[in-house]
């Protein structure tokens, strides 16, 4: 199957699957009118405006992503809509798209994550975040957990909106490459307990501010090359997501390619973990000072 090419930032042209419905039981159905019934009741007001325009695709990933319950999914939904309006997120992705904040576009040309492409069938995308090439401590110094919080923001209000069914796959690398061990934020294990400290403090935020607002984005979630020093940080971290998605985790500790195989075409593998994918469209990242230095340059 072909591979569609998705640009390293949001200023190139970005490539659109065809929508696709959700198969609905009868259950659903009517659980799914009940909700809209619940939401066309909602005052309205500039807070609700979002969750009373919702799309139908959008009430179903709430409603599956809080337990086929109406009355909490219409909770949540308009959580989601009050946050989109206090956090004005359309304001967000046009700016996003103009460029215009320095700040912004340096931490998401800098950022390694992205698509790697999917499948047109289903509609599936397969995504890439690299945290050990994300230099935390330097990003903390140069920028804000705001600034990481609106990247991440970015991306995954981009994913909502161009393949809207959701159940994708990401795959989240902990690890380097030999050929990038000059650019690797950690240089040695002294380095790794600040490191560690100003992951938490980014992942804790943006978990807290950006995952309840984007339910069923993800079908499984593969954590990769996995350092032993992940696991005590993962008992803490692991609650800063909700139970569902906690769920939906695998973390790999041997042989990457044979498990991610059995749900993920090569095309879309990282070459790195024995795929066909030369991971070209994902930045970098890396010590941030080289990386500012290469895109400088």
């Amino acid at each position: 199957m072909e591979t569609k090419t998705v640009p390293k930032t949001l200023s190139g042209p970005v490539p659109v699957l065809k929508s696709h419905e959700f198969s609905l039981t009868e259950n659903e159905k009517a659980k799914l009118a009940e909700l809209k019934a619940l939401l066309d009741s909602l005052e309205a007001s500039e807070a609700n405006s979002w969750a009373k325009a919702a799309k139908e695709q959008e009430v179903v990933r709430f409603l599956r992503g809080h337990k086929q319950k109406p009355d909490l999914a219409q909770k949540m939904i308009v959580g989601t809509s009050k946050w989109r309006h206090e956090r004005s997120i359309e304001d967000l992705m046009t700016k996003s798209h103009a460029g215009n904040d320095v700040k912004l576009k340096e931490l998401f040309d800098y950022y390694p994550s992205g698509m790697l492409g999917g499948n047109e069938v289903t509609g599936e995308q397969v995504c890439l975040q690299r945290l050990s090439m994300v230099d935390f401590p330097s990003i903390l110094k140069n920028y804000t957990v705001e600034h990481v919080a609106q990247v991440n923001t970015i991306k995954l209000e981009t994913l909502w909106r161009e393949h809207p069914r959701g159940d994708h796959f990401i795959i989240i690398d902990l690890g380097h490459c030999d050929s990038e061990k000059d650019i690797s934020p950690v240089d040695s294990v002294w380095q790794l307990r600040s490191y560690i400290a100003a992951l938490m403090k980014c992942v804790k935020h943006v978990a807290q501010e950006v995952e309840p607002n984007y339910p069923e984005t993800f079908k499984k979630i593969f954590f990769v090359r996995v350092p032993s020093v992940f696991w005590a940080s993962w008992k803490v971290a692991k609650y800063f997501v909700a139970e569902r998605t906690r769920n939906k985790i695998e973390v790999v500790s041997s042989d990457a390619y044979k498990v991610l195989k059995q749900h993920i075409a090569d095309e879309h593998i990282p070459h790195f973990l024995g795929g066909k994918n030369d991971i070209s469209t994902i930045p970098k990242g890396g010590k941030l000072m080289a990386a500012e230095k290469t895109s400088n340059s």
